[in-house]
């Protein structure tokens, strides 16, 4: 208990790479040397790493390539 009516969540943690305290389910990146929200991987196709924020555009890249090779084999075959 933090005084106050104020109640800790989670117990923070320090990233000594970027030394600052990181949120819950943040992982360093040493790729990009940053701490990333609900980091995925680090994807080398888009050159940053899937998170938070990103994590919807990044299947939507692999849906839009796959509806793309579709189009292109169906293309192929029919001609």
């Amino acid at each position: 208990d933090l005084g106050d009516g104020q109640t800790l969540l989670y117990a923070p943690r320090y990233c000594n790479h970027c030394g600052v305290f990181k949120p819950p389910r943040a992982r360093h990146c040493s790729t990009v040397r940053r701490c990333v929200l609900r980091m995925d991987h680090y994807c080398p196709f888009t050159g940053q790493c899937i998170g938070l924020y990103n994590h919807g555009h990044f299947i939507l890249m692999y849906v839009f390539a796959f509806t793309g090779l579709l189009y292109s084999l169906v293309l192929c075959c029919l001609s």
